[in-house]
């Protein structure tokens, strides 16, 4: 590997092999990705490989607390959560209905409850 910028010629074009957190024509363009990531250096850009629950073009945001739920996380993550069936709302809060169904998702609203039962977690009878 070159660490100062040497060329390597091709017929296509000069490539750089550049030391690590440097990218661009001869090198000299220092990498913007977050300290904890990965630069990956070509001449005319640079791609960011990211940690886990970090995401970003650069890798700059953390993810949220998703409660055990995944985050889309990358340099091409969004940051939101990937909510299971038992979860619900942009945290992925868990859904514990008694009498009713989760509206689950990162979009979710928690529990849709039964005809006859209100409340939260649809714990409370509606007395008729």
């Amino acid at each position: 590997m070159f660490t100062t910028g040497e060329s390597l010629d091709s017929f296509v074009q000069t490539a750089y092999d550049c030391a690590p957190g440097f990218w661009g024509k001869n090198c000299s363009l220092r990498c913007p990705c977050a300290a904890s990531s990965t630069c990956n250096s070509f001449i005319i850009e640079y791609t960011c490989t990211c940690l886990p629950n970090t995401y970003g073009v650069n890798c700059e945001n953390t993810c949220k607390n998703c409660h055990g739920a995944l985050c889309d996380d990358g340099s091409t993550g969004t940051g939101i959560c990937l909510c299971n069936s038992t979860q619900y709302g942009p945290e992925c809060l868990t859904c514990s209905c008694i009498h009713g169904t989760c509206s689950s998702g990162s979009n979710g609203t928690g529990c849709i409850c039964n005809e006859g039962y209100k409340g939260t977690y649809c714990e409370t009878k509606i007395d008729s």
